[in-house]
């Protein structure tokens, strides 16, 4: 996993040498990657937000299997003991789509954010060019399990002694998402999950997700369906995204993607399934502004709602 991972991001800057730094305690990780290449931006001229969650996620995970592992999270797996993402929140601050704010180089930093009894959150933040205040954040939750049974596990006693000090967050109660059922009428997209979107277990990665919750929005409105979102959703920019994980899909399943929409035309909603079985939900808040444009054509979203 720890090759799969940060062999991506090396491949992805061949020229230089990532080094990914744990604290001498573990429970803190730094990386700086050096900034957005030119298949990182979309079509809009702005940050393939997928990607930018896919970068992320595959810092941390390299984190925790690295050979000085972030959370001692190789004592864990000794123990059989792993965990997956249950629960995840990203959110991303206006200036991030500022044409003035440089990505590059990009500063990565993970910390423990919190320890409940059978679940742990790890807060990812990234600073473009040296910022002092961070751009994205993400929150994972991670659900331990038995790696032999699948079973939930309760943190070790151990680990949490060891931990419970560096956490920043010391709230027990773990990262709440709701889940909005989702209505009869939806725009629905099936397809099989190719290769590329999966990891070395050729299971479907977190960030896939957002791309079929992405891809869906972006037909449906292309298509007029959405009656509150009057204009592309492309014209606007994420704000916040959380998701939950209720199961796994693996490369060449096939699945559907189901979209929705709130009164409030901000706010976009996606449950992802298989065999009619919710695999994965996710919610969108946009904002209102827009971000990135020159003094010549910028505005206001408002007045395209």
């Amino acid at each position: 996993m720890l090759r799969s991972s940060f062999g991506r991001l090396a491949r992805a800057y061949p020229s230089l040498n990532l080094v990914l730094n744990v604290s001498k305690d573990l429970h803190e990780v730094g990386i700086v990657l050096p900034g957005l290449r030119f298949d990182d931006i979309d079509h809009t001229g702005q940050p393939n937000i997928m990607k930018m969650l896919d970068m992320l996620n595959q810092v941390e995970t390299a984190a925790l299997f690295h050979d000085v592992p972030f959370l001692d999270y190789k004592s864990l797996r000794k123990q059989n003991i792993s965990s997956h993402v249950k629960a995840a929140q990203m959110e991303i601050r206006s200036d991030f789509y500022e044409v003035t704010t440089p990505k590059a180089p990009l500063q990565v930093q993970i910390r423990l954010s919190q320890i409940g009894e059978t679940t742990f959150t790890t807060l990812t933040e990234m600073y473009c060019a040296g910022r002092a205040k961070e751009s994205i954040s993400i929150k994972n939750m991670h659900a331990l399990i038995d790696s032999m049974s699948n079973e939930p596990m309760p943190i070790p006693d151990w680990w949490r002694n060891r931990f419970d000090k560096y956490a920043l967050d010391k709230d027990k109660t773990p990262l709440a998402i709701n889940y909005e059922s989702m209505p009869s009428n939806s725009h629905q997209i099936t397809f099989q999950v190719p290769l590329s979107d999966t990891d070395v277990t050729e299971c479907t990665r977190c960030a896939s997700y957002v791309k079929y919750f992405l891809n869906n929005a972006s037909i449906a409105s292309n298509k007029s369906f959405f009656k509150n979102l009057k204009t592309t959703f492309h014209e606007f920019h994420l704000k916040n995204l959380y998701m939950l994980y209720f199961g796994p899909s693996f490369w060449g399943d096939s699945i559907t993607s189901y979209a929705w929409e709130e009164d409030n035309p901000l706010i976009l909603h996606c449950s992802v399934k298989k065999d009619q079985m919710c695999l994965w939900y996710g919610r969108i808040e946009f904002y209102k502004e827009v971000f990135g444009l020159y003094p010549q054509t910028a505005g206001s979203a408002n007045q395209h709602v």
